[in-house]
This record gives structure tokens, C-alpha cells and sequence, in this order.
């Protein structure tokens, strides 16, 4: 399956190492905003072809996908180009910045019947799968509440990516998108309330933020995310008979650890990543378009846009504070 790769950034380096890792997939072309910059990652991972432009790569025939790993306030024009030239698309988290933007894409892509999913590659992982298999199977008794913290410490750098409101900074798309999916994945995609309040920056990004959503059956999230501070990157499935855990940094990690209540540890799930762990996004993406499937059952359109509606309402907690 030939994969075309939009954008020569980090976690572009990231994606065609697991690429050239997969047996299934040819790193097949790459684009960036200049010819330089493309070539210089073609001869770092050894694509078959670079383009200046990320029209030119859309445009090649032979490219079955694209993953678009382009900063995020890039993303909607991005995947748009790619959907009018009929081409599938893996693009990075937060695909957009609004939940309207989102269901814009997902309309597109549905009516084209063309492949698309957002990159939430810890739903690919084999661990994640089977913390939710033991939710499903009873083995915590009656789910009770999920927490998810993914906090970072960095320096207020007004020239970073990472703070400028104009490319879709702040913890909110960064980080908060990730305990979200993570919580949602256990709970539902639907909370009856929202409460949550944030530190801004200068730039008007959000430093660090802390939500908790309440759900209809009493269940709960509490979700803290940020670059303000350092905190174990951690999430935790509560139930009435037991607990499950993930290994620190819950989102790049296999590992996961089921516990009874009395907190003994009765059963784990270990196993090494046989390259990064963006080769199971990768693979999930070619099984779905092996298989005829416009969409992953692993990571449906409907939960990456249920995210996006809880970032809005988030946003909108700030705005009332």
C-alpha cells in the first residue's frame, strides 16, 4: 500500500519509521512546503518520491493515502485537498480545531466514500484493547469513574508552536484531546455536564486545564492536563470490584494491569511495540482499506467528533469563568 506523508515535522519522522517498519506499506511519497525540505526527508527515510507542494503529492496517482501530519491549524485545509483529489487520509490529533470543522470532513469523506480516521494511535494499541475487553467482561464490577492526567513541563515560549493561538496551541488540542478520547472510550461519548477551568498564557492559549464531566448513570471523569507543571502521565479505569491501570504515559505504552479490590494485581497485559507504536494506527488503517471499510471501527468518525464537541464545551466553561 503506497503511503504519502503531508508534512516533514517530529511526528512525520515518527510515522515513516513504523512505515518503514511495516511490511505491508511502501513509504511511497512525501511533500512539504519546499522542495528542500521534502527531499531532505525522502533521503532520511528512503520515500520513492518527494514534492514541493502538498497539492503535487495529492494529485500522484499512485498514492493510496495520506497521513497529514501538518501543524494542526493546518489540518482542515489540508485533508480537504487531499478528499477532493480521492484520497484517503490518516491525519494526526486534533484533526481539527472545531467540532463543525470536523463534521465538514466527515460529511466530505462519507459522501466520497473515500477512508478517514484521526491518528489516535493509543486506540490501536493491543493494551487499550484489552483494558476495554475487562471493562466489557465485568472484571472491575460497575464502572465508576475514569481519570487521565497528561501534564508536561515547558517554558511559556511565545514563539513556539506549542502556546500561538493562530496554529492551534495550548494544552487544550495538544493534551486535553488525548485524556478526553481516553475517558470517552470507557464512559460514552455523551456527559451530561461539563465543569472546567484553565490558566492562560499571554497568547491567550490555555497553560493547563482541569475537567470533570458527570455522566446520567453517576459516573464520572476527571481529566488535568497542561504544560504548567509535571505530573505522571496516568490513566485509570475505577470500578466497584477492582481497578485497571495503564503504565506511566499512558498513550505511548502496551502495558496495562488489572487489580481486584483489595488492590492486588491479577492479571497483566505486557507487550513491547515492535517499533514505536504508530505502526497499529498504520495497520489499521490498511486492514480498514484492505477490507473495503471507509471507517475504523478502532477509532469511528462519530467518537473523534464526540472529542471535538467536549473540547467546544470546555472552551465554552472558560469563556462563562
Amino acid at each position: 500500500m503506497n503511503w504519502g506523508i503531508m508534512g516533514t515535522g517530529t511526528i512525520a519522522h515518527r510515522f515513516a519509521e513504523a512505515l518503514n517498519y511495516d511490511k505491508n506499506a511502501v513509504l511511497y511519497a512525501c511533500a512539504s512546503r519546499t522542495e528542500e525540505k521534502a527531499e531532505a526527508f525522502r533521503k532520511a527515510f528512503g520515500v520513492r518520491k518527494a514534492y514541493g507542494s502538498y497539492e503535487a503529492m495529492a494529485a500522484d496517482p499512485d498514492v493510496d493515502i495520506i497521513y497529514v501530519a501538518t501543524p494542526m491549524s493546518a489540518h482542515y485545509d489540508n485533508v480537504r485537498l487531499c478528499f477532493e483529489h480521492n484520497k484517503a487520509v490518516l491525519c494526526e490529533k486534533a484533526v481539527t480545531e472545531t467540532a463543525a470543522e470536523f463534521a465538514g470532513l466527515a460529511a466530505m469523506a462519507r459522501s466520497r466514500k473515500l477512508f478517514f480516521m484521526e491518528a489516535m494511535w493509543m486506540k490501536c494499541h493491543e493494551g487499550f484493547r484489552q483494558a476495554l475487553s475487562w471493562v466489557r467482561e465485568g472484571r472491575i464490577g460497575k464502572l465508576q469513574s475514569v481519570r487521565a492526567d497528561f501534564s508536561k513541563f515547558l517554558t511559556y515560549d511565545p514563539e513556539s508552536r506549542l502556546f500561538k493561538k493562530e496554529l492551534g496551541g495550548g494544552a487544550l488540542l495538544d493534551l486535553t484531546v488525548y485524556t478526553t478520547a481516553f475517558c470517552t472510550a470507557f464512559l460514552g461519548n455523551e456527559p451530561s455536564q461539563i465543569f472546567s477551568c484553565q490558566a492562560p498564557t499571554p497568547a491567550g492559549t490555555d497553560y493547563y486545564n482541569s475537567t470533570l464531566m458527570t455522566y446520567p448513570d453517576g459516573t464520572f471523569a476527571a481529566m488535568n492536563a497542561g504544560f504548567g507543571y509535571y505530573t505522571p502521565v496516568s490513566g485509570m479505569i475505577l470500578g466497584d470490584r477492582g481497578r485497571i491501570e495503564f503504565d506511566e504515559f499512558f498513550i505511548r505504552h502496551n502495558n496495562v494491569t488489572l487489580y481486584n479490590d483489595r488492590g492486588e494485581a491479577v492479571e497483566r497485559f505486557e507487550k513491547p511495540f515492535g517499533c514505536n507504536g504508530y505502526e497499529g494506527e498504520a495497520a489499521e488503517a490498511e486492514r480498514c482499506l484492505r477490507e473495503g471499510l471507509t471507517e475504523s471501527p478502532l477509532v469511528p468518525l462519530d467518537d473523534s467528533l464526540a472529542v471535538l464537541k467536549i473540547l467546544d464545551a470546555i472552551r465554552a466553561c472558560w469563556q462563562q469563568s
